[in-house]
């Protein structure tokens, strides 16, 4: 059974929806892999509370966190595959190997990610919508990327398609219900790429 850490910054209150889905997947799924612990960058936040509540480690990180402590965290978990899901804190200058404990990390986000990878909540569905109506985008995405020593690698990706009809809120319940099945494919294809030594060759892909 693969052990699984998810970063996910969340809020002091709310903005975890993606951790509580990702969890329930993880549960539900006869994929051999488990959830055993959350980071946040709030102490006694949503995230936290998540944790306690379904018996999760817990782990704090803060806004100015530097390699050593994501290393101590990674180091202290022991888990095998590391899942960044609406993780705020820019990594790129990060050597992940170092820390990550050379294990694979998986960034999955909202898309296109030039625009609004970096945005969450009400704010990320308002800018798709005005960028649709701008005729600027055609559909939304969720994707995933491998973090490698040199920045991101393409893992997968799928295409959310919007409405002229879609509210704010009719778009954010389109989503959710999408990434509730593409997270287990996403760990399916993430257990595969181990089990094969073809993850960090940025071998694998599906649309």
């Amino acid at each position: 059974m693969k052990k699984i850490l998810v970063f996910n910054s969340g809020y002091q209150h709310g903005g975890s929806d993606r951790l509580k889905q990702l969890i329930q997947v993880a549960k539900q799924s006869p994929i051999p892999a488990e959830i055993i612990g959350v980071v946040s960058n709030y102490e006694n936040g949503a995230v936290q509370k998540i944790a306690e509540k379904i018996g999760l480690m817990f782990f704090h990180l803060p806004t100015d966190a530097e390699t050593s402590d994501y290393q101590s965290v990674s180091v202290s978990s022991q888990a095998d595959i590391f899942i960044l899901i609406d993780w705020h804190l820019p990594l790129i200058s990060m050597k992940p190997r170092s820390a990550f404990n050379q294990k694979p990390v998986i960034r999955l986000h909202p898309g296109p990610p030039n625009r609004f990878g970096n945005l969450g909540g009400a704010k990320m569905y308002r800018e798709i919508l005005a960028a649709f109506s701008r005729k600027e985008i055609k559909h939304c995405e969720l994707n995933a990327h491998l973090l490698t020593e040199d920045g991101y690698r393409y893992l997968a990706h799928k295409d959310i398609i919007i409405s002229t009809h879609d509210t704010r809120r009719s778009l954010e319940q389109k989503m959710k219900f999408q990434e509730i099945a593409w997270y287990e494919e996403i760990l399916s294809l993430t257990l595969n790429g181990l089990a094969q030594k073809k993850l960090n060759s940025h071998t694998l892909a599906v649309v």
